[in-house]
């Protein structure tokens, strides 16, 4: 009775074994198919962008512009393209002084 009983856990032992290395064959060539996949897919997206940055070419062009016209006018060759008022209102919003708001315009009459 005891050798049969050996043999019985010896044989489960091994039948367990046994099936416990097969589902992990199975579950690493899934995960190979898988990874195999993904590998040729990558390839080819490599060898999609190698393709197309081959036809992509840096041409280098001089491109030359003549000034139409040459401004004389004096207001622009003095550099000053703002009026009095205008420099003023500027220099109080850097310096931060209130201005003074416009007057209000009178109402209009009926008509």
């Amino acid at each position: 009775m005891g050798a049969t009983l050996v043999a019985i856990v010896v044989a489960l032992t091994v039948g367990f074994a046994s099936g416990w290395k097969t589902h992990q064959w199975r579950t690493d060539s899934a995960v190979l198919k898988e990874t195999q996949k993904t590998v040729v897919a990558q390839d080819n997206a490599a060898v999609a962008h190698e393709e197309f940055k081959a036809k992509e070419v840096i041409k280098y062009r001089t491109i030359i512009k003549k000034v139409d016209r040459i401004v004389k006018e004096p207001f622009y060759l003095d550099g000053a393209c703002l009026d009095d008022n205008g420099v003023r209102a500027i220099n109080e919003a850097i310096s931060g002084a209130a201005s003074q708001p416009s007057p209000a315009l009178p109402a209009s009459a009926p008509s």
